[in-house]
């Protein structure tokens, strides 16, 4: 029982950081990005680029957002992915860093959370 995480541990976490597979892995999951999550997005972000693409795979298609948008020091690329189950997957890239990071978001509330932290957005 000691190495199980207290509820009160998690509660407050509305987004996890994820690995490049398990980034990956979800575009299996992956649908077209609702229109009110991007018009919200929009609406938050006013002085970025961004842009509704699509991804074309083997087996399936969907449309995800891109960001482009000047940080401090550098130009980061942000690509968000739905999933059917209204988890939202996230890859951030540095033009500064060859590090790609990956994260995982809980509903639009946890996605908003993440693109705030990030300065993506201003709520």
């Amino acid at each position: 029982m000691k190495y199980l995480k207290k509820f009160e541990d998690n509660e407050n976490q509305f987004f996890t950081e994820i690995t490049k597979g398990e980034f990956h892995n979800s575009k299996e999951f992956a649908c077209d990005i609702k229109d009110e999550f991007i018009e919200k997005i929009t609406s938050l972000a006013k002085d970025k680029k961004i842009s509704r693409e699509i991804e074309i795979g083997e087996y399936t298609s969907f449309y995800f957002i891109h960001i482009n948008y000047p940080g401090n020091n550098t130009v980061f690329f942000v690509d968000i992915y739905e999933s059917k189950d209204e988890w939202f997957f996230v890859n951030i890239e540095s033009l500064q860093s060859t590090i790609d990071v990956y994260y995982k978001c809980d509903q639009f509330e946890g996605l908003l959370k993440l693109l705030s932290d990030y300065g993506v957005i201003k709520k």
